[in-house]
């Protein structure tokens, strides 16, 4: 596993983005998909290198297997799923990224009630609560290191069928969510679908917002690539 855990769930250290950019430097020549972890290690940070027998790295590799994006031990290599990401069609890429991400079960758990719709940091906390049943002091700050991790993965799941977001399947004794003076929100949409994101009015969630904001552009801009390789 990854490194983190809430409750009894265990989730990756890394975030997504940051697991498709490493799955890329595996993937990119000279490695070309094969890579022993002295040489992943030592590919991430140049010229130093990190330390293979460091807890950040083994969380690290520990993060791109629990996204399904590498196998073996010593040597590793990507896996079908990774190959899909890195070198399959738009389509295939898209279906790829998106189980990738939800190859994490607290993640699947997430988007089984709520889709792509986030709600608000409250009612985040809560739905968690009622997931992963950890200790209700450690769960609001833990909640939000998920949250922000929920919300980078999302752009790439596709909408759920039939969802509303909380108040389609609300946590219990929740009631809808409704829209104040201290809540912020942005509503994103493509030809993926809607991604709703609101958050409570604070420093950090606005530096959330933003991180929403530029992971869409890259998006759009990868999108654009991909059409006009076609054409």
């Amino acid at each position: 596993m990854g490194g983190f855990k809430i409750g009894n769930y265990s989730y990756p250290s890394l975030r997504f983005e940051r697991a498709l950019e490493i799955l890329k430097t595996i993937c990119d020549p000279p490695f070309k998909g094969q890579i022993t972890q002295s040489g992943l290690a030592q590919a991430l940070d140049p010229p130093k290198g990190m330390s293979e027998t460091g807890g950040g790295f083994i969380n690290l590799v520990g993060s791109l297997r629990d996204y399904g994006l590498i196998q073996g031990k010593g040597s590793l290599s990507a896996t079908e799923l990774a190959k899909r990401i890195v070198a399959g069609t738009p389509e295939e890429i898209s279906k790829a990224k998106a189980e990738s991400f939800l190859s994490v079960p607290l993640f699947k758990q997430v988007y089984q009630r709520i889709g792509i719709i986030i709600p608000t940091e409250e009612a985040f906390s809560v739905l968690l609560g009622e997931i992963t049943q950890e200790d209700k002091l450690k769960l609001p700050e833990r909640s939000k290191i998920v949250m922000k991790f929920y919300m980078e993965g999302a752009r790439y799941l596709p909408p759920l069928e039939g969802a509303t977001g909380m108040e389609n399947n609300p946590p219990s004794g929740f009631g809808s969510r409704t829209t104040t003076s201290n809540v912020a929100a942005i509503s994103l949409r493509d030809l993926g679908g809607t991604m709703n994101l609101t958050v409570d009015r604070t420093p950090d969630n606005v530096d959330i917002l933003i991180t929403a904001l530029q992971n869409f552009k890259k998006r759009l801009e990868a999108d654009a690539k991909s059409t006009k390789g076609e054409k």
